[in-house]
């Protein structure tokens, strides 16, 4: 049993939205497949944000502490690539260090 479940499912995450930009360089929208209105990316994405904010609700093996500085930069993609506004929301909730989105701001934007 993987004892760093919430580690793997972002990393997993992370590939995948990898794969999307590769797939937008080929004309392939993984972005949103199967379909706009039921995003797979999306879906696994908005599923995982709410445990940064409550990590003790993570039903699963989590030996480390549950950080959002991992899915962060996730954010900020799918900002670009969804919905602003509720991104922006995350991002609010998910920021602690102003000097840190400024960076991330600067390399996202």
């Amino acid at each position: 049993m993987r004892t760093r479940s919430w580690h793997y499912s972002v990393f997993n995450l992370h590939a995948l939205f990898l794969l999307a930009v590769l797939g937008e360089r080929v004309g392939i929208d993984l972005w949103n497949y199967p379909d706009k209105k039921n995003s797979a990316l999306r879906k696994a994405l908005d599923y995982l944000l709410p445990y940064c904010i409550e990590p003790d609700k993570w039903k699963y093996k989590q030996i480390e502490k549950i950080s959002s500085e991992e899915i962060y930069p996730l954010v900020l993609i799918a900002r670009k690539k969804y919905d602003k506004n509720a991104y922006d929301k995350w991002l609010k909730k998910l920021s602690n260090d102003e000097n840190q989105q400024k960076i991330e701001n600067l390399i996202y934007e």
